[in-house]
């Protein structure tokens, strides 16, 4: 069954699926090399490099001039063996590099458990209506690094899902723009992977006759990758650990937006938030430098 179905989306979080039969989604996550996991509905890279290409379509109401003047998001999310992770424990590394920019993140110390997209407000990283969906995946610890997409760098439009591994060979083509994120997990522990998922975000908006539950700052994903249109690693780290208390992450998703969670979610890790904030910063520098 189409992970996205087992959810109820609200209208602000169905912009990523278009109403056509078959269309392609506005937007995808491609592994070069990777191959497509029907059960799971999963791009997978099995190698400990890999380049996973963000991609976006504009159709529907989502403008070619939409695309290029947001910032988009990758979150990178830790999923232990047997889909448990441990609170508290070490779990090695892994090596991200976006245009140019590289960062290692350790596991967990650079990561923070919870449902994104991150928020700025530390009490504010347990899942709220507004967050993507569990979909087996969440909560659990991740980070988020920042994308976009230039003009300049066009890919031909494809499903991913019939056609997934060869992203690098339809770069140039039209109807479509990626970025990629290059991933490297050689230092992560033993049986260890990480999901990927693609979004933007908008800033809640508490002003006027809106939800009386609003609060200021909560940072909610507005477009999504569908979740039969993700990525993943595979789990080809081999270096040791450290566990603390199993974490609630990685349950089957109850079919609504609220994580299952509750409140066992630690406050997200300062360098976290400072770290990847300076990254998305810079790439959102290089877009503006590009385009003029």
């Amino acid at each position: 069954m189409n992970k996205i179905s087992t959810i109820t989306a609200t209208a602000a979080l169905t912009l990523g699926v278009s109403s056509a039969t078959n269309a392609v989604p506005n937007l995808q996550l491609d592994a070069q090399d990777g191959t497509y996991d029907g059960t799971t509905e999963t791009t997978v890279c099995a190698t400990a490099s890999c380049d996973f290409y963000a991609i976006a379509t504009p159709q529907g109401n989502v403008s070619e001039a939409e695309i290029l003047n947001n910032t988009y998001y990758v979150s990178i999310a830790l999923m232990g063996p047997g889909g448990s992770v441990d609170t508290g424990g070490s779990f090695g590394s892994f090596d991200v590099l976006v245009n140019g920019i590289s960062k290692t993140v350790l596991v967990t110390d650079n990561m923070v458990l919870g449902v994104p997209p991150l928020e700025t407000v530390l009490g504010l990283q347990d899942a709220d209506p507004g967050d993507l969906s569990t979909h087996s995946i969440f909560p659990t610890y991740f980070t988020q690094v920042a994308i976009d997409f230039i003009a300049t760098d066009t890919i031909a439009t494809y499903d991913v899902e019939p056609d997934a591994g060869s992203p690098a060979s339809k770069v140039a083509g039209t109807g479509s723009f990626y970025d990629i994120v290059q991933i490297d997990t050689t230092n992560l522990a033993e049986g260890y992977q990480l999901h990927l998922d693609l979004y933007n975000t908008e800033v809640a908006d508490c002003e006027g006759p809106g939800n009386p539950n609003c609060v200021i700052s909560d940072i909610d994903a507005d477009d999504f990758a569908p979740f039969s249109h993700d990525a993943e690693t595979g789990s080809t780290g081999g270096q040791s650990s450290t566990g603390g208390q199993t974490s609630t992450g990685g349950q089957t998703s109850t079919g609504g937006q609220t994580s299952t969670g509750g409140g066992n979610v630690a406050e997200p890790s300062i360098l976290a938030l400072l770290g990847f904030s300076m990254l998305g910063g810079l790439l959102f520098n290089r877009k503006h430098k590009i385009k003029g």
